[in-house]
């Protein structure tokens, strides 16, 4: 460990003396051996190119006396299939005299746990070559130093902890797996932490063994929950990197489908639930999730479906597992994130959308209001993929959206005194607008039955939520005009609102309101007078905000005025003449009214053509 390489040349010279030249040399072996091995992973190419020739000379001279013995094991000593490549196999007589020693072992890994970083870093490359040179004879004393291997994975200092991986590593392709594999669960089992976690993944990925049996068993540890709900991102993305292994070795197994399928599905609960959480912890997209998405990926090829098809046959597995939702619990709380990162990931689906509604009542029911907003928020992404996600006829789906907006919408639309019912308010009101834009069609049919709703939440004190309720306005279709009215008056009046960005929508709302007419000649008469009224009503105010500095505001008055100007030319034309007595841009109006009137005169030719 001196800093110096002559010293350690030298340190190393005098141990392959002392094991060429003393007498008593078998009985001090455990002692003179760390002086040579030191050196054989030493940083420096002087130190190693001039011991390890002396090293060999030292293992002829070990075979030479034991030759009887040897020889023997020679011929039955293959190197593993495994055996890692670019490193040189010791010799028969090399990995001898190591065998011999390894009572040393225990020493050497408690110095992997000492204060100073370089003291930490050589016993991990010692243990290294003791591994290389034991091989299988190593195996019997793989639980003792298990532990301390573990907790040197997870060491602070990067160059420790990756020599600690790759002891693991060689651990695993040079240990008898048989002999070790049991240990190595049983620490797992006990252990649920993220050291024996990645010391165990070393060794499990770089070994060849793995029985059905075993990754079953593997697989269901991890789907418990000690493992997948962690929240700790080291262990989380070590879950995903060994359940990966995991369908690796399932490839070289010999099992039925429906075993197959059972592995499968362990590992898609598991790896979605860490996906999960480490989605909500980081809130966006992550190393974990990007691992995870890869993962899934992976089964939906084994499997051969869609990946779509594999969350509506095992998401629901995943959802039974969060649990304790009956609480006051904040959105930090481990099974809140863990809903909340499902319903970002795997967004609404028709196989599973009743267990998730059930789950969601629990929380607005029981946690507190961090997590009650969380949950609401992910719901009014997910809900703006509806259409694509249920994937089924237009009927169900068009039930299934009346039964979530009653249950989960419409409960929160109504006025509540609170900073938490106002925020509540504002995301059912931004969930029902997603609602609408994802499952237009559907909401055609459902959102009229929310009418009463719209007019107080247009007038709503909180912007977000007038926001909202004006984006949503303009999917409330075919509706008679009695019931669209009180909609297209409180809609008109929000192009006075405070909010530009408001005002600007309500401009551009109010041209795409349409009502449905009667059927009967009389009824339908009285209908539209009382619609022209509205038409002309919104056009004395668009007029108005024509003139208005505001660009954007100017702009939307426009495109809203055209709309009306082709749909209601003589109400247009009676309208134009009347602010044209008291508009106090009469040039402008005139611009206007001309240009709207020209693009006009080709749509009428063409009809008539």
């Amino acid at each position: 460990m001196d800093t110096m390489p002559l010293v350690r040349r030298e340190v190393g010279q005098m141990g392959i003396l002392m094991l060429m030249e003393l007498l008593d040399r078998y009985s001090f072996f455990e002692r003179i051996l760390p002086l040579v091995l030191c050196c054989l992973k030493d940083d420096s190419p002087e130190v190693l190119n001039h011991i390890h020739p002396q090293w060999l000379k030292c293992g002829k001279l070990y075979f030479e006396e034991n030759e009887a013995e040897l020889s023997q094991q020679e011929i039955s000593d293959l190197p593993a299939e495994n055996y890692p490549k670019g490193v040189k196999r010791p010799t028969i007589g090399c990995r001898g005299l190591v065998q011999r020693s390894l009572r040393l072992l225990q020493l050497i890994t408690r110095e992997t746990g000492d204060w100073k970083d370089n003291v930490r870093l050589h016993a991990l490359k010692l243990l290294y070559q003791f591994v290389l040179h034991a091989e299988a004879a190593m195996t019997a004393k793989f639980f003792e130093i298990y532990g301390d291997l573990a907790h040197a994975c997870i060491d602070p200092v990067a160059e420790v902890n990756a020599e600690a991986a790759k002891v693991a590593d060689l651990m695993g392709r040079l240990l008898s797996y048989d002999a070790w594999i049991d240990h190595g669960f049983d620490g797992l089992e006990r252990n649920a932490r993220e050291s024996y976690m990645r010391c165990f993944y070393h060794m499990f990925t770089s070994s060849l063994g793995g029985s059905y049996d075993q990754l079953m068993q593997l697989a269901k540890l991890l789907r418990s929950t000690d493992y997948s709900h962690t929240l700790k991102p080291g262990f989380q993305l070590y879950i995903l990197k060994l359940l990966d292994t995991i369908l690796d070795k399932s490839l070289k197994i010999n099992a039925g489908q429906d075993e197959l399928q059972d592995l499968y599905e362990s590992v898609y609960v598991s790896g979605i639930k860490v996906m999960a959480l480490s989605y909500s912890l980081s809130g966006s997209g992550n190393e974990d999730v990007t691992q995870g998405k890869a993962l899934i990926e992976r089964i939906v090829k084994l499997e051969q479906i869609s990946e779509a098809k594999l969350h509506e046959r095992w998401f629901h597995l995943a959802l039974k597992d969060v649990e304790n939702l009956d609480a006051a619990l904040e959105d930090n709380a481990e099974p809140v994130m863990l809903l909340d990162g499902l319903i970002n990931l795997c967004l609404i689906r028709d196989t599973y959308i009743a267990d998730l509604m059930e789950k969601v009542k629990l929380v607005f029911e029981h946690c507190c209001d961090s997590a009650q907003v969380k949950v609401f928020s992910s719901l009014s992404v997910a809900a703006l993929l509806w259409s694509k996600t249920m994937d089924i006829e237009r009927e169900r789906s068009t039930q299934i959206l009346s039964h979530f907006i009653s249950q989960i919408v419409e409960p929160y639309l109504t006025w509540k005194a609170g900073s938490n019912a106002e925020a509540m308010r504002s995301l059912a009101m931004a969930t029902l607008c997603a609602l609408a834009q994802g499952a237009e069609s559907e909401a055609v049919e459902v959102l009229p039955s929310l009418a009463k709703h719209m007019p107080s939440l247009l007038e709503d004190r909180n912007v977000t939520t007038r926001h909202y309720a004006i984006k949503a306005i303009v999917y409330f279709r075919e509706m008679s005009v009695e019931d669209l009215k009180p909609l297209a008056y409180a809609t008109m009046q929000r192009m006075d609102d405070p909010s530009a960005g408001i005002r600007v929508l309500a401009a551009l709302a109010v041209g795409k309101l349409k009502p449905k007419f009667s059927d009967l000649e009389k009824e339908a008469e009285h209908e539209k007078e009382v619609w022209d009224a509205f038409v002309k009503r919104a056009m004395d105010l668009l007029l108005l905000y024509h003139e208005s500095p505001e660009k954007d505001i100017k702009a939307a008055a426009e495109v809203t005025l055209k709309v009306l100007a082709q749909s209601h030319p003589e109400a247009w034309e009676e309208r134009y003449q009347r602010a044209l007595a008291m508009a106090y841009k009469k040039d402008q109006l005139d611009e206007l009214y001309k240009k709207l009137t020209i693009k006009n005169v080709p749509q009428s030719e063409t009809t008539t053509s």
